[in-house]
């Protein structure tokens, strides 16, 4: 069964972003080449959307001193975002009260630390991140990095994070 409806283009360029990684190309799609939102779609989809609808490609991106972020669908109880981590940066040392997270590599090689627990992951990997676990992603190579994270919970805004170590002073 095709994937339809809104953000399958998103979906759709997320895993043709993940082949291309696979294949042995260094570079991440940038948000802006994903440009399929819900007031481009055809008016056919549009009966499928649901009450809330998903923010889709077309989202603001996010810019922040290790990287950026971009929301691509929030619903009650999870979000999707995609994450890019630049080369040498990393996200800060922190935990969550009310939510857990997943996430999956879809392009390059993500530095994940949860608890004392430090992993290099490729792509295609995937981590889940319990309530309360202390966690960082970091992108310890030249290269550029990109996951997707999905999110659970009762609050899934930014002030649910516990910054622990930040190295842009955020802490």
């Amino acid at each position: 069964m095709p994937l339809t409806g809104v953000g399958a283009s998103t979906f759709r360029g997320m895993w043709r972003q993940a082949r291309r990684a696979r294949s042995g190309s260094t570079s991440c799609y940038h948000p802006a080449e994903l440009p399929v939102t819900a007031t481009t779609m055809p008016a056919s989809d549009m009966r499928t959307l649901p009450s809330e609808a998903p923010v889709g490609a077309g989202a603001a991106v996010e810019h922040r001193p290790w990287g950026w972020f971009q929301t691509v669908c929030v619903q009650p109880g999870y979000k999707v975002k995609r994450i890019g981590v630049a080369p040498g940066r990393q996200i800060s040392l922190q935990r969550h009260r009310h939510r857990s997270e997943h996430w999956v590599v879809a392009c390059g090689i993500a530095t994940v630390t949860v608890g004392d627990v430090v992993a290099d992951l490729p792509v295609g990997r995937h981590v889940d991140i319990a309530v309360g676990a202390i966690h960082r992603l970091a992108n310890r190579t030249a290269q550029d990095m990109e996951i997707v994270e999905l999110q659970f919970g009762e609050r899934l805004d930014e002030d649910d994070i516990e910054r622990l170590l930040d190295d842009f002073g955020r802490a």
